[in-house]
């Protein structure tokens, strides 16, 4: 949802840029409780995934959310809150398949639409990976910068959308 200014929050706040470009409040304060509240709602409605709800223009009348620890045999689960029926489902991504139920068939268009990152998007700096890139198509050792690239052992670096498959060596994960 794009969010344009001014933004009236619920409590009747607006929030819009000053002459110097600044934020500010119709309530004359900076961050009084009033406005503090309109700030919430303004960031709220420009980050909506910021609290792991997700929305589908294909499917207005859900919420989605991704439920790691019911992930299972089934594969990957997500909640599906349906808006209109106030009902919470779970949907598996290789369970129910065909059904024809239109929540089933909304959470799996959302996992299909939303694969879980890769674990090298997570690496951290130091952290020495065996990497498979796009170019390469071979595995070599890199270890993560500040930056966010990879570096190899030759020198090279990489970017983190040109891997295609990787393993962290060190530290190991049970360390």
């Amino acid at each position: 949802m794009t969010v344009t200014l001014p933004f009236t929050a619920s409590n009747g706040v607006t929030i819009d840029r000053d002459l110097e470009g600044d934020l500010a409040a119709s309530s004359g304060q900076y961050l009084g409780k009033d406005a503090e509240q309109a700030f919430r709602e303004l960031f709220a409605a420009q980050h909506p995934n910021a609290h792991g709800l997700h929305r589908d223009s294909r499917f207005p009348e859900y919420i989605f959310i991704r439920q790691h620890r019911s992930d299972d045999g089934d594969g990957r689960a997500v909640g599906v809150i349906d808006l209109e029926q106030k009902e919470f489902f779970t949907a598996w991504e290789n369970l129910n398949r065909d059904s024809r139920e239109r929540w089933i068939i909304a959470g799996h268009a959302w996992l299909d639409a939303n694969p879980d990152p890769a674990p090298w998007m997570d690496a951290k700096p130091g952290e020495v990976w065996r990497l498979t890139t796009k170019s390469e198509q071979s595995n070599e050792n890199a270890w993560r910068l500040e930056s966010g690239a990879f570096m190899f052992d030759d020198g090279g670096f990489v970017l983190a959308d040109e891997i295609v498959a990787g393993e962290r060596i060190w530290p190991k994960a049970d360390a």
